[in-house]
């Protein structure tokens, strides 16, 4: 009876797991009906998530790992990455390779994570 228990929960938590880990796949591409946004089969949905601020002032959080952690750790199904344009010595006007390089590694760690990411250019110039 307890080996039948344990079974039934281990069971449900890794349904539950698998349930997170597919939020992309279940939700596809997002749009905006009116003032909600929805999913590939027009439900509502909601994303919750986090900003890495500019790649050129905090660089060393642009990795794959990071955003795994802000996944598990904070439930997130969406993060930020801000490419800097004008702001520092790594910004893309002054070494565009390195700004690719680090916005390139949150698009991988969200693919892997499976969750959305949104890509910033952000400039506080017209550029």
């Amino acid at each position: 009876m307890k080996s039948k228990f344990w079974f039934v929960a281990f069971s449900l938590l890794m349904i539950i797991n698998v349930s997170k880990a597919q939020f992309v796949k279940k939700h596809g591409q997002l749009s905006v009906q009116g003032t909600q946004l929805v999913d590939k089969n027009n439900n509502p949905i909601v994303l919750r998530g986090l900003s890495f601020g500019w790649h050129s002032m905090w660089p060393r959080f642009y990795n794959e790992k990071a955003v795994s952690w802000l996944k598990k750790d904070f439930n997130c199904n969406v993060v930020r990455a801000a490419m800097g344009i004008e702001l520092g010595d790594h910004s893309y006007n002054n070494d565009p390779q390195f700004s690719k390089e680090k916005v390139e590694a949150v698009v991988n760690g969200a693919i892997k994570s499976d969750i959305y990411v949104i890509i910033d250019w952000h400039s506080h110039n017209v550029n």
